[in-house]
């Protein structure tokens, strides 16, 4: 009986950490996406920038809305900070927690972007 009680308690450890290194994988892969798109179209303005993360986002299922998306300008570096909050279940149908994600890019312009 101790062995079958031992085997659950592991189960449901793995799948609580496979669950929480699923949302992290996501997150990283959603972040590098956010810099390959402000690599790629460094001279977008900030609304358009805001319009490709958002839709992005919806890509990888997040809930990330405009009002989430910060852009700011330090010298020559554009930053994006980006922050939401997302419903991980870490043993499904039992335990879900809601977890925040900040993921940020950043990325060196070699012109002046257009700012509107």
């Amino acid at each position: 009986m101790t062995t079958i009680i031992k085997l659950v308690l592991a189960l449901a450890l793995l799948t609580a950490a496979f669950q929480g290194a699923r949302a992290a994988v996501s997150n990283y892969q959603f972040e590098d996406e956010v810099e390959q798109t402000l690599l790629f179209a460094p001279n977008d303005s900030d609304a358009e920038v805001t319009e490709k993360v958002v839709s992005l986002a919806e890509e990888y299922g997040l809930a990330v809305s405009a009002e989430d998306v910060t852009i700011s300008q330090r010298a020559s570096d554009r930053i994006i900070n980006i922050s939401y909050t997302t419903d991980v279940a870490f043993i499904p149908g039992l335990i879900t927690q809601p977890i925040r994600f900040s993921p940020h890019a950043s990325v060196r312009l070699l012109t002046a972007p257009r700012r509107r």
